[in-house]
Formats: structure tokens, C-alpha cells, sequence
């Protein structure tokens, strides 16, 4: 069994690579995304996660069509620097059924935490939702990236 150590150099070193090839789950680094480089270097955390909140992105859903999502990416990215954020608000983002896109990853402390009590990971989920208009997909799509976090680290 790899380390995660050598999961995370694995990864990095690849564009797009499989957690989970039963399900199709892609994880798109921010090369494979298109990601502008941050203002400035983000803060790590000091401690492991304690929180994690689902943000939706209000923009519209990119279905099984990465190519919008990745553009979609590099649209939410422009708009919370041009709003004063070093980088994309979102440790992670959650696109269509197959996709998850890396923000600023599990140890940049994401723009939206400055304020937070306690070490928090923002997932942003892309589209717009209201109660009973979420997408299964996406929550099961969380539920492996979160559960391949959890046992690997």
C-alpha cells in the first residue's frame, strides 16, 4: 500500500488521475483545470480539518460535460480574486458526476477560513440548488474523495 505521501507526489505529478475507477470519480489538479496562480501563497492549516461546508457555486450545473466545468472552474476562480480572495474560495469543488476539481487542496487553508474557529475544508458544489434539487451524483462523488481522505491520511 502507497503512502499518502506518495499518493499526493503521485497526483501532483499527473494531470488526471482515478480515485475510484468503479465509479469514474476524476480528480482535476489546477493544471488540468486551467487555475490562475494565487495573488499570493494561502495559509496552511496547523491541524487536521475539523469541518467541512458545501457551498453552491449559483452557477449553472456542468453535468457529465468536464469541459464546462473546468471552464466553469476558471470563471468562479476569476470572480472571488476580482472580490478580493488570494485564490478560488474552495478547497475543493465538485463538478458534474465524475469530476473533483482541486482548490486550494487540503493543506492551503481556503479564503473563506480566515474567520473560522477551527480548521475547515469549503467544498463548492457547481450549480444552483434549493431544498430537493440536489443532484445524488455530486453527494456521491464527496462521499468517495472524503471517505479516500479519510483512509488514506
Amino acid at each position: 500500500m502507497m503512502s499518502i505521501s506518495s499518493l499526493v507526489l503521485a497526483a501532483l505529478a499527473a494531470t488526471v488521475f482515478v480515485i475510484d475507477s468503479c465509479s469514474g470519480l476524476y480528480h482535476y489538479n489546477r493544471n488540468a483545470w486551467g487555475a490562475s496562480q494565487p495573488k499570493r501563497a494561502l495559509a496552511g492549516f496547523n491541524q487536521k480539518a475539523q469541518l467541512i461546508y458545501l457551498h453552491p457555486t449559483q452557477t449553472d450545473y456542468c453535468g457529465n460535460n468536464n469541459i464546462d466545468c473546468k471552464q466553469t472552474m476558471r470563471s468562479i476562480q476569476k470572480m472571488h480574486m476580482q472580490n478580493g480572495c488570494e485564490d478560488i474560495g474552495f478547497n475543493f469543488a465538485v463538478g458534474g458526476c465524475t469530476g473533483i476539481f482541486e482548490g486550494s487542496g487540503w493543506t492551503g487553508m481556503s479564503p473563506f477560513s480566515v474567520n473560522d474557529d477551527v480548521p475547515t475544508v469549503h467544498i463548492g458544489v457547481v450549480g444552483k440548488y434549493s431544498k430537493g434539487t440536489e443532484k445524488p451524483e455530486i453527494f456521491h462523488s464527496m462521499n468517495i474523495k472524503l471517505n479516500y481522505r479519510t483512509k488514506h491520511s
